[in-house]
């Protein structure tokens, strides 16, 4: 079994979508995927809904890349805001 790297997505989920376990559920259904966590950038915040999801990704890098996963979620609807491949 290969290594699994790790890397940490915001997604921008649209209010048209569920909640965030239906992006761990998306995120977790990819090619190569081995694990997520979804939350909010900040879990102290007291404003309003957080559209912006931190989605942190554990993956085969010899089944996909954190392209080919940005790719694919933004195939499915999904902004991705930021990437941070946290993997070294």
């Amino acid at each position: 079994m290969s290594e699994t790297d790790t890397i940490t997505l915001f997604v921008n989920e649209s209010p048209m979508r569920g909640a965030a376990g239906d992006l761990e559920k998306t995120i977790g259904n990819l090619d190569g995927v081995r694990s997520v966590e979804v939350g909010t950038p900040d879990p102290q915040s007291e404003e309003g809904p957080v559209m912006v999801k931190r989605a942190t990704i554990g993956y085969d890098a010899e089944v996909t890349d954190p392209q080919a996963l940005r790719e694919q979620l933004e195939g499915l609807g999904y902004v991705i805001t930021m990437l941070a491949d946290v993997s070294d």
